[in-house]
């Protein structure tokens, strides 16, 4: 942990006063970078982001708005923020699509790093080690989408229906992931799987290409009966 905690010191005291050439205050600098922290891999407002950076005892001094787009540009350029676009495939029929990115930093150690999170911590808080675990797939998904010229989107519709991950390349072929810290959380995710399967198809598009839930312990890789492979992390790769 210490080289991601030392890289969140330089963001902090110099990188990202340097990128634009204007001083910032480091202060808010770290407000906002726990900020996202917490909030990584999640579908998060502007305002909701600002609502995670009060600096005072009295949880009133929160970033402004305008200040928010600001540092969230100057993380964007120094490679610290990656945006998840959100998918629109083409739908004919009435669905409305959610188009908010999902932001997180490109490494789940920056985050434990900003949240000063250890083992200990992650351990007794499953719901931010599976949000960091989420991360990490996703941090790797990029690497191997932007290695076969493909992009990586999240899904999420008006009826309530998300996906962690939509990989789409330039003919329009797709795939799409959903992931999971541990095996028992196979069902429940394979089922969104199958009904974004069964409402892209519906409207006239092409099937996917690959339906998987990615898995952290617990798994071993095989193909489920309704054609979702499950793959642990350690096999993502091959």
């Amino acid at each position: 942990m210490l080289i991601p905690r030392s890289y969140i010191e330089s963001l902090v005291r110099s990188d990202m006063s340097t990128v634009d050439v204007v001083s910032r205050n480091q202060a808010k600098i770290r407000a906002l970078l726990r900020s996202l922290a917490r909030n990584t891999a999640s579908l998060v407002t502007n305002k909701t982001l600002a609502d995670g950076t009060a600096i005072s005892a009295e949880q009133d001094e929160v970033l402004a708005q305008r200040t928010i787009v600001s540092y969230l540009n100057s993380l964007k350029r120094l490679y610290v923020l990656d945006e998840i676009p959100a998918w629109s495939p083409e739908m004919r029929a009435k669905i409305r699509l959610r188009v908010t990115p999902k932001r997180q930093l490109v490494d789940p150690s920056l985050a434990a790093a900003a949240m000063n999170a250890d083992n200990e911590m992650l351990m007794r808080d499953l719901k931010t080690l599976g949000l960091l675990f989420e991360v990490l797939c996703l941090r790797d998904l990029l690497v191997y989408a932007q290695a076969n010229d493909s992009v990586v989107n999240h899904y999420l519709d008006s009826t309530g229906l998300d996906v962690d991950a939509v990989i789409e390349s330039p003919g329009g072929g797709w795939a799409a992931f959903e992931i999971r810290l541990g095996d028992a959380q196979v069902d429940e995710a394979a089922r969104k799987l199958v009904r974004l399967r069964e409402k892209i198809v519906g409207v006239g598009n092409r099937p996917p290409l690959c339906l998987g839930v990615i898995v952290g312990v617990g798994a071993v890789s095989h193909r489920r009966d309704d054609g979702i492979f499950v793959i642990p992390i350690d096999l993502l790769g091959a």
